[in-house]
C-alpha cells in the first residue's frame, strides 16, 4: 500500500530480491539493490531489471529513494540507521522488517506495523 507507481525502491540487503520484485510488481519506476553477499547481488541482477551492487547503504546518494525497504535483523537496522534516514528522500518511507515484535529496532518509530506470528514490518516516514 506504499508503493503507487513510479517510485524509486532501494532495497537494502538484497537477498533473492524478493522485496525488490514486489516493489516491480506493484509500479515502482526504479529499483536498487545492494548486498554484503557477491553471490546475492549476482543473483538479484540475474532476475530483476536494475542494479544491484555489492555493498552497504553508506554507497547511496543522499535522498536518493523515495521508499527504503529493508528485511534486516534488528541490530543491524539500529546500526545503518543514518544512512537508511539519509537515503531517503524527506517525506519518504523506510519498510523495515526481518525483526521480532519483541526485540524491534530502537532507533525508528512505526507509523505503521504489520504482524505475522512474532515477526514485524514497520512503516515510518522519513524526517
Amino acid at each position: 500500500d506504499r508503493i503507487r507507481g513510479g517510485e524509486t525502491v532501494l532495497d537494502i540487503g538484497c537477498g533473492s530480491g524478493i522485496l525488490s520484485e514486489a516493489a516491480i510488481l506493484l509500479g515502482a519506476a526504479t529499483v536498487f539493490g545492494c548486498d554484503l553477499d557477491p553471490r546475492a547481488a549476482e543473483e538479484w541482477e540475474k532476475r530483476l531489471p536494475g542494479k544491484a551492487i555489492v555493498g552497504s547503504a553508506d554507497a547511496y546518494r543522499t535522498a536518493s529513494a523515495d521508499i527504503v525497504v529493508a528485511n534486516l535483523t534488528t541490530a543491524i537496522l539500529n546500526e545503518i540507521e543514518p544512512d537508511l534516514r539519509r537515503i531517503v528522500k524527506p517525506g519518504g518511507k523506510l519498510i523495515l522488517s526481518g525483526f521480532l515484535m519483541s526485540n524491534p529496532p530502537a532507533r525508528f518509530t512505526a507509523e505503521s506495523i504489520r504482524e505475522k506470528d512474532e515477526w514485524a514490518c514497520w512503516t515510518c516516514t522519513a524526517t
